[in-house]
């Protein structure tokens, strides 16, 4: 079950971290995303691509080895 008041706070959070592209830093929302990951137990990594343009890198295990799923969305928010 989604619990919509948590999904809200997250999205309200993600949304208040200025990651405005171009000419702004994707830097301190990829910090804050990595930091849910460790507090949620996600297996996650930082690998800056770019100056300011870092990729968080994060592993959900499943039971099935043969299929996997890439969700590949940007940081910034604007």
């Amino acid at each position: 079950m989604i619990d919509e008041k948590r999904l809200i706070g997250t999205l309200s959070t993600l949304i208040g971290i200025n990651s405005e592209n171009p000419a702004g830093s994707e830097v301190r929302i990829a910090a804050w995303v990595k930091r849910f990951c460790d507090e949620n137990r996600i297996p996650a990594v930082i690998r800056e691509f770019y100056p300011h343009r870092p990729n968080v890198i994060a592993r959900l295990p499943g039971n099935v080895c043969s299929k996997s799923l890439l969700i590949t969305p940007h940081l910034d928010t604007v």
